[in-house]
């Protein structure tokens, strides 16, 4: 059987982390997996990366998960030519691109590049070994009753629920929605389930989220940080999911919502727009306030992008897309 080395945060509070470990799972049937753990925080330097290529066993291929930041600030160029003395096919998965500072050392030192969309694709030299795999989905797998959900979280059985998944972050827009919603009915309510992802900056817009939410009594909830097992009971309570993006590489936070089926407004970012077949794409506030009203007005349309949503990740599970995973590393060994 194929043995992978993967190198990646683990185990910890981040997107990356989650993404690698729903790969992890669907890997193993196919492949025996090596997760040689990276921290997701804290200073790094030549000897910690030392430390983390002394970690890898023996493997047939290297996938490395790969996010600005995540190896110090721009230290790739000391930590991929360590790689090198396995003489194995190297894969790099980039969440990210455009840093020119950057790329050109991960393109260098992969054998293949993997990439979620066009857009990242297109902010990349045009090199045959970058290669498009989309993000997969994690699907939902026990649904609570609309009822119940709604119970937990004390919110009106009538009420027109939008909610907004994943850190809080400036560029992530909980400000326009909060705009926003001084203009919605009051039977509308907004629900964030986020926490901070880098202290300092993103905690002081989240203190700032939380004096605004504030002027809206109980029809905002900020539940903070939700574990992924809770995550169903939130969806389940959502009649739309809200991306309102300033930039995106790709979200993981809006494959989880398609995966439990829902109705998606998001921004017209180049990620986003390139779904525009499975979910609604707005070209400005005052576009997603129009959806947000319509939509309220007319449930019976929030159907039709729900049955779209279910499409898509049917499509793009884990469990299909990781069979591109194997097509690619299989194609290297």
């Amino acid at each position: 059987m194929l043995k992978i080395g993967i190198i990646t945060p683990w185990a910890v509070r981040c997107g990356i982390a989650t993404f690698s470990q729903h790969l992890v799972d669907a890997l193993k049937e196919y492949a025996d997996c090596y997760v040689v753990p990276i921290s997701r925080f804290g200073q790094k330097d030549n000897q910690y990366f030392r430390y983390i290529v002394s970690q890898i066993p023996k493997v047939d291929l290297l996938l490395i998960q790969h996010e600005y930041g995540l190896y110090g600030m721009g230290l790739e160029k000391q930590f991929y030519p360590l790689l090198k003395i396995f003489d194995i096919p190297i894969v790099t998965e980039m969440h990210a691109t455009g840093n020119m500072d950057i790329d050109p050392t991960v393109l260098n030192y992969s054998d293949k590049v993997i990439v979620h969309n066009e857009f990242c694709k297109s902010r990349l030299p045009a090199w045959d070994r970058v290669q498009i795999i989309p993000h997969p989905v994690p699907l939902q797998t026990l649904p609570i009753p609309r009822k119940e959900a709604r119970q937990r979280l004390s919110i009106p059985q009538d009420a027109f629920v939008m909610s907004m998944f994943g850190f809080v972050t400036q560029y992530k827009g909980h400000d326009v929605i909060l705009s926003m919603m001084k203009e919605l009915p009051d039977n509308v309510y907004l629900i964030i389930a986020g926490g901070w992802h880098i202290k300092g900056e993103d905690t002081e817009y989240i203190n700032k989220v939380k004096q605004v939410a504030g002027q809206f009594e109980d029809r905002v909830r900020f539940l903070g940080w939700v574990p992924e097992e809770g995550l169903s009971g939130v969806f389940d309570a959502t009649d739309i999911v809200l991306s309102p993006h300033r930039i995106a590489s790709e979200s993981g936070s809006l494959m989880t919502a398609l995966g439990h089926g829902k109705c998606v407004i998001a921004s017209n970012v180049g990620p986003f727009v390139e779904k525009k077949d499975t979910i609604i794409v707005s070209n400005n506030e005052g576009d997603m306030k129009g959806w947000v009203k319509h939509l309220r007005s007319n449930p019976e349309d929030v159907e039709p992008w729900e049955e779209r949503a279910r499409k898509y990740a049917k499509a793009n599970s884990y469990a299909e897309i990781v069979k591109e995973h194997i097509k690619l590393y299989e194609s290297l060994i």
